[in-house]
């Protein structure tokens, strides 16, 4: 009776120590998705802002940023794009038009997709002059010199910062 009652206790702290590190393994893997679309998005964002194209229409607000940029097509020719990055709730939607100008309105876009990433928050534009910025919640200039975007990450929240 007393060795059923020992391997009984046993069994319940190994199945409590196993279910612990399940929940370990899961935040961790949580976690890796969380780097790894976050690392997605700069590598995208930085390509683009820097082949932005200078005097062509910008609009950036806390929420979306959107540019006309130069991109390689799967045929190996550069081409003129409008990208749009828009920070939600649940990641940072990515959607490009062909062409280059302003899509029209409702116009669906040639390509999208998401990354799946909670860390940022809003972005914020500055001028060209890196001594005197002064960054600004809306953008509807010629193209900033300087954008950074909040990322939740960390206690305060740090910037990424993007230039130009």
């Amino acid at each position: 009776m007393v060795a059923v009652a020992i391997c009984a206790v046993l069994g319940v702290v190994m199945l409590s120590s196993l279910s612990g590190s399940f929940r370990l393994w899961e935040r961790g893997m949580a976690g890796a998705a969380e780097v790894s679309a976050a690392d997605a998005f700069d590598i995208s964002f930085s390509r683009d802002f820097a082949s932005s194209v200078a005097g062509r229409t910008f609009l950036g607000k806390a929420d979306r940023c959107e540019m006309s940029t130069l991109r390689v097509s799967p045929k190996g020719e550069t081409e003129l794009v409008r990208v749009r990055y828009t920070v939600k709730k649940d990641g940072v939607l990515h959607e490009v038009w062909r062409g280059g100008g302003e899509p029209d309105p409702g116009a669906r876009p040639d390509e999208s997709d998401e990354f799946a990433t909670r860390a940022f928050r809003d972005f914020a534009y500055a001028g060209t002059n890196a001594a005197d910025a002064v960054w600004s919640p809306t953008w509807d200039d010629e193209t900033p010199g300087f954008i950074s975007l909040e990322c939740a990450i960390g206690d305060p929240p740090i910037r990424r910062v993007y230039a130009r």
